[in-house]
């Protein structure tokens, strides 16, 4: 049977309400985290530099929103560019 206009059995949700399960989920993780708080920092503690890093920027993904890639076009009449340059280097505490 195809959807009919005026259907007042088959319209499911209403926009921007929460699916029930989701939520129980995200709150059984919070209660998760937060019972394991103090462990997960002794972890975190624990690492060397670099795995420190990255585990904290895996973790800001769930913290922070994703933002998109956004593109920018430019006409110039330049041939060349100046790219910054990052360095990282190693400190006395990553060969601990």
């Amino acid at each position: 049977m195809k959807f009919e206009k005026g259907n007042k059995y088959g319209t499911g949700r209403k926009k921007g309400s929460v699916n029930k399960s989701t939520l129980e989920i995200k709150e059984a993780f919070k209660d998760l985290l937060s019972a394991n708080m103090e462990k997960l920092q002794n972890d975190i503690d624990a690492m060397k530099g670099v795995e420190r890093f990255n585990a904290m920027m895996q973790l800001t993904r769930y913290i922070l929103p994703t933002l998109r890639a956004s593109s920018v076009e430019i006409e110039t009449d330049k041939k060349e560019f100046d790219i910054p340059l990052i360095t990282f280097y190693k400190t006395p505490e990553d060969d601990d």
